[in-house]
């Protein structure tokens, strides 16, 4: 999660330094300079897949319930661009 606010904040700087046709388009400048950010979304669908897996096997059912909880989070933060947020 750490790394995907680093990448929204630098998301949300180039798009108040961009001028007025720069930010009409700039989902596609998103698209093509911060592409690689949909990567790391494919380590929160595997801790996803592994938190789910573990709420199978009988222990500390509490914490497995909070990485399934967090992983949706990381998942949920690539994927619904919050660096509009930090504009």
């Amino acid at each position: 999660m750490v790394i995907t606010i680093y990448i929204n904040i630098q998301i949300a700087q180039r798009y108040i330094n961009a001028t007025g046709k720069t930010k009409a388009l700039f989902g596609l400048t998103e698209l093509l300079t911060f592409g690689y950010q949909y990567y790391i979304a494919v380590i929160g669908i595997i801790s996803f897949i592994l938190s789910i897996l573990s709420l199978k096997v009988n222990g500390q059912r509490n914490k497995m319930r909070m990485a399934v909880l967090l992983s949706i989070v990381a998942i949920a933060m690539v994927f619904l661009k919050t660096w509009r947020l930090f504009i």
